[in-house]
């Protein structure tokens, strides 16, 4: 499920490969609108590309909006969301799409309690190192 960055093995990768799932299987998807994630981890991110369909508000078929939410390993950070070639950055920004999708995530993610507690975990276990 979950694609890798590099061929390094992450501290705690089987633990994020975990998080990982439960996030996927919560994020809005195979509806009208949002169509599926492809799932990557890098040393220091979880990164789930998605689709978001918006023929509705255009009258076109194939206008899709193509955007990764990028899930930073700190739970001190805030998600970001980044809008993948220029077409779904124009799109994006015509219909404003921004502050729904990051509604959509924040819902999404409110349904697990916020962040789930290895990732809090992982930052005291870090705190306490230093």
């Amino acid at each position: 499920m979950i694609h890798y960055m590099d061929t390094n093995k992450f501290e705690h990768q089987d633990e994020w490969y975990e998080q990982a799932t439960i996030i996927y299987n919560i994020l809005p998807k195979h509806t009208e609108f949002f169509g599926d994630y492809e799932v990557t981890q890098t040393g220091d991110s979880l990164r789930f590309a998605g689709k978001y369909f918006i023929s509705e508000y255009t009258r076109n078929p194939k206008d899709t909006v193509c955007f990764t939410v990028i899930l930073s390993k700190d739970p001190e950070k805030h998600f970001s969301i980044q809008f993948n070639g220029k077409r779904s950055q124009h799109l994006a920004k015509k219909y404003y799409l921004r502050g729904y999708l990051e509604n959509e995530i924040v819902e999404s993610l409110y349904d697990l309690n916020g962040f789930p507690a290895f990732i809090l975990s992982l930052n005291l276990k870090y705190l306490e190192q230093v």
